[in-house]
């Protein structure tokens, strides 16, 4: 059986807009990684709403999308405080993961920044990634925010 098809149609309040062509069958993690892909917006770091409603990561899309002659309607809202939070998690993996979701972010906002810096928590592998991330930054960076991520490389440089 083939699935049914849906445009989605997102928009932020700050009023940048986008439509995908979707299958009912995918699920919002499907949407999520297809608008990290167009927008570079870490899933990790969107928040779906239809309406008040969050949409659940695992649920498919034809849980929400119930007019067929219409698009399906959603708002993304770039949530950084579960991201924050997972910076700090006991796990590798998750603080790995929420460094490289706050890299989106670390060049406008300071507290991004030095959330990337101070999240390794002496595992080494992490130390890695967020040493990585901050590379990243650093390429093509001039002034105050191009010194101190040389400083932080610098300071934690493995030898």
């Amino acid at each position: 059986l083939s699935s049914e098809s849906v445009d989605v149609q997102l928009s932020t309040l700050g009023g940048r807009c986008l439509q995908l062509p979707m299958s009912t069958d995918a699920t919002v993690t499907d949407l999520k990684l297809r608008t990290f892909v167009a927008w570079d917006l870490p899933p990790l770091c969107q928040e779906l709403l239809d309406g008040a409603d969050i949409l659940e990561n695992t649920a498919k899309l034809s849980k929400y999308h119930t007019d067929p002659s219409e698009p399906l309607q959603l708002t993304v809202l770039v949530r950084l405080d579960s991201v924050r939070a997972q910076l700090h998690s006991p796990d590798a993996a998750e603080r790995k993961e929420a460094i490289q979701a706050m890299s989106f972010n670390a060049n406008q906002d300071d507290d991004s920044f030095r959330s990337i810096e101070e999240a390794y928590g002496g595992d080494r592998s992490v130390l890695h990634v967020a040493l990585d991330v901050l590379v990243k930054l650093a390429r093509g960076g001039e002034g105050p925010r191009f010194e101190k991520i040389v400083h932080v490389i610098c300071k934690n440089s493995i030898v």
